[in-house]
């Protein structure tokens, strides 16, 4: 996608000085639980439906697989998140 080249293009070239934090955040309405994103069969649950991409840039701008330090979900029945929130801490 054009607008994460030009961010990685940004950070390679070190014009704004050394990367040192990375936000990422996600939010999609889906009042209905009975939506298969709420289904546990079918990998449901907001970090695998929608969250995966915000982990994913957040991969792709810090370089490298980070460090799980903190994770509390929001819990949709006994298996599946409804919300997540995460610290992710990279090397260095």
């Amino acid at each position: 996608h054009p607008f994460a080249s030009r961010v990685e293009e940004i950070i390679a070239s070190g014009e704004l000085g050394t990367l040192k934090r990375v936000e990422a955040a996600s939010c999609f309405w889906l009042p209905k639980f009975s939506d298969i994103r709420y289904d546990y069969a079918m990998a449901g649950g907001s970090l695998m439906d929608l969250g995966c991409y915000a982990v994913d840039m957040v991969r792709a701008f810090g370089g490298s697989t980070p460090e799980v330090v903190s994770a509390q979900a929001k819990l949709r029945g006994n298996q599946v998140d409804r919300a997540m929130t995460a610290e992710l801490r990279f090397a260095g």
